[in-house]
């Protein structure tokens, strides 16, 4: 039997548009997010190739969609690599979303907070 949550993680999947890029892959920068099984912390790194300067927002959410960490302010479009610790010890348990969106792209990751 599904629960609730199981039921909007589904329908929070479901509802991300076809342009999303699959492999945290976009033009100009790759991020990731590490480890994808959280518990007390997870980095966010972000990799500049193309040195663009175009913004890029980075949101954490959760499955009903409320954003949990904003670190956008936290991310400079700089050559090269970033990394950006965010801690989850007093996160929930369940599924997290790693949003990045630029001016004509999304892409998502997503996390899984065991404990």
């Amino acid at each position: 039997m599904k629960t609730a949550t199981t039921i909007c993680a589904i329908l929070m999947i479901a509802a991300i548009p076809a342009s999303v890029v699959p492999n945290e892959v976009m033009a100009g920068f790759t991020y990731d997010a590490q480890p994808r099984l959280i518990q007390n912390n997870v980095t966010i790194t972000v990799n500049n190739a193309d040195q663009s300067t175009s913004p890029v927002r980075i949101e954490i959410v959760d499955v009903s969609g409320r954003v949990i960490e904003q670190l956008s302010g936290r991310i400079r479009r700089l050559p090269g690599v970033q990394s950006i610790p965010v801690e989850t010890a007093n996160w929930s348990k369940g599924m997290y979303l790693v949003v990045a969106t630029d001016e004509v792209q999304r892409g998502v990751i997503k996390l899984l907070k065991l404990e």
